[in-house]
């Protein structure tokens, strides 16, 4: 018989490197064989379907099978594991079990067939037993997994932008962050990323420390001190943007200077950011004494004298804001700061006076 007309004795070799099939049903390798191979197929598919390593076996006998159905090779198939110590250990098993599987039969070349990059890696373990003429590797299609995964992911996105309850997340505080940006970007944009900041820390801290229930509450049991409070909120925000774009553009002072030309800064052509300032620490005070009032409760002396303390204080503040800069004195500034005390002690002995005066 002619060189040319020789059948090739090819190996359709799977490598178990771990030894899972081993573990899981108790046998031993080199299994040879189409009959043998399949049964450990089967058996192994049916305790750990989800393994790899079925795909590989399976993967093996279709290799086998379409070299069987070629007519002129001698095809054989044949599973060798290795140990689950893996490693050295395992390729030193790998060798052993293979010089077994060779004693009865030799072959022209192997084809190797593997379900991961682990396995090919034997390639280079047998090459001084046996020629491996090929590697296959054996890739698992999901796209039954892909299609559930995007169906799941395209219902979950429509319900994010049709359904009222995720919509304020969707696309409501989303939009609130566009805006916000575009406005901050607007009134102070040397400041912008550092107000946005501040706002997003504000915003966390609020709702870490559950802030946003106890204004919920306030707004239920004192809605008029909640106005009030968010208008000295609104307020304290003016001051500090309009006082940070005046002195977003000087430089080379001090930080007492800073803070004077801050309080003096004019917002609208007429109003001190101190103004401002005292308008947002009055507020809260001036809706708790309408609260009082619409309630019909009695205005304590010490509400009303702090409202008028405050209220009083408005040219002491200018004049510290002038003090800072060095236009201002200190006897000025003191004198306010007295009148300020003088007025909230006449606010509360008039008070006082004016209700035991009611009593008798």
């Amino acid at each position: 018989m002619s060189r040319a007309t020789e059948r090739k004795s090819i190996l359709v070799l799977c490598v178990d490197i771990d030894d899972d099939v081993g573990r899981v049903l108790g046998v031993r390798t080199p299994i040879r064989g189409e009959k043998d191979v399949l049964r450990v197929a089967i058996e192994y598919a049916l305790r750990e379907p989800e393994d790899s390593d079925v795909n590989a076996l399976f993967a093996a006998l279709k290799e086998y099978k379409e070299l069987k159905e070629a007519g002129n090779i001698d095809a054989d198939i044949a599973l060798i594991a290795g140990d689950p110590a893996g490693g050295v250990k395992a390729n030193m098993a790998i060798l052993r079990r293979l010089e077994e599987l060779l004693k009865d039969r030799k072959y022209d070349y192997a084809i190797l067939v593997s379900d991961g990059p682990t396995d090919e890696l034997v390639a280079y373990v047998l090459k001084d037993k046996l020629r491996v003429e090929d590697v296959k590797r054996v890739v698992v299609q999901q796209s039954r997994g892909i299609e559930e995964t995007f169906i799941i992911v395209t219902r979950y996105i429509r319900k994010l932008f049709e359904e009222p309850g995720y919509r304020k997340y969707s696309l409501g505080i989303p939009g609130s962050l566009v805006v916000l940006y575009s406005v901050l970007s607007i009134i102070i944009p040397a400041y912008l990323w550092q107000a946005l900041t501040l706002i997003l820390g504000i915003i966390m801290l609020v709702k870490g420390f559950s802030l946003d229930e106890s204004i919920r509450n306030l707004y239920s049991s004192s809605p008029l001190t909640f106005v009030a409070c968010s208008l000295a909120v609104l307020m304290a925000l003016l001051a500090l943007i309009g006082g940070i774009q005046s002195i977003s553009s000087m430089t080379g002072l001090t930080g007492t200077e800073y803070i004077g030309y801050f309080l003096l800064a004019v917002i609208g052509g007429q109003v001190y950011v101190a103004d401002l300032i005292i308008v947002a620490i009055a507020l809260p005070l001036v809706g708790k004494l309408l609260e009082s009032l619409s309630s019909g409760k009695e205005i304590t002396s010490t509400d009303a004298g702090a409202l008028a303390f405050i209220l009083a204080f408005r040219q002491a503040l200018i004049e510290a804001g002038k003090l800072m800069i060095g236009s201002g004195s200190a006897a000025t500034f003191l004198m306010w700061a007295l009148v300020s005390v003088i007025v909230m002690f006449g606010v509360i002995a008039g008070l006082r006076f004016v209700r035991g005066a009611h009593i008798s």
